[in-house]
């Protein structure tokens, strides 16, 4: 299997860019994990960093052509302006997009509303972008009970991945009670939708 990353905007300075916000990995550490794990799973990563739209949306086609198995992609700075990578999925019939919701769920948990509400109103006009280029929309990074319940509302969205907490919930509460409490919570936001 052959994969191309694609790490967008500003992703070549992780750990020296906002390590407060970021954490101090950086894209070689990051970069080395990956593709350790690539070769785990007899995986064939090529990784590119671009701080330029046009150069991402030239890979992507050019990993089209190449009918490489699937495109992972990190659009970082790139979501504030993304059409010309929207056009450009929607072409190759890209099936999925996922929304990352870490910098949502940190701020509500941390108490900070201001700065959820923003991110929020980013996840929301994410998920319309992606439905307007017809792609299925995931969503995950740091969902809880209360987070997953809320995105869970957004009619679009049609699959969260939650692993990682609920992972954690359940060493503490049991599997069996963590998935039937994370069912609720998300049956809960469904019935808003």
């Amino acid at each position: 299997m052959k994969l191309l990353l694609i790490q967008g905007a500003n992703m070549e300075y992780l750990g020296r860019r906002q390590p407060e916000l970021y954490g101090t990995t950086s894209a070689k550490e990051l970069d080395a994990i990956l593709r350790r794990r690539a070769r785990e799973l007899d995986v064939d990563l090529d990784i590119l960093y671009t701080n330029t739209e046009g150069e991402a949306v030239s890979a992507i086609y050019k990993a089209d052509r190449a009918s490489i198995d699937g495109i992972l992609f990190n659009p970082a700075g790139f979501l504030h302006a993304g059409h010309s990578l929207r056009d450009c999925l929607k072409s190759i019939n890209a099936p999925a997009i996922e929304i990352h919701t870490g910098a949502w769920c940190d701020a509500v948990v941390d108490g900070h509303t201001e700065k959820a509400a923003a991110e929020w109103q980013r996840i929301v006009a994410g998920v319309k972008l992606a439905k307007a280029a017809g792609l299925e929309v995931h969503a995950g990074h740091g969902l809880d009970y209360e987070t997953a319940e809320t995105i869970a509302a957004l009619p679009d969205i049609k699959e969260l991945n939650i692993g990682y907490y609920m992972i954690g919930e359940a060493l503490f509460v049991g599997l069996a009670e963590t998935v039937r409490s994370m069912r609720a919570a998300m049956d809960r936001g469904r019935s808003r939708a």
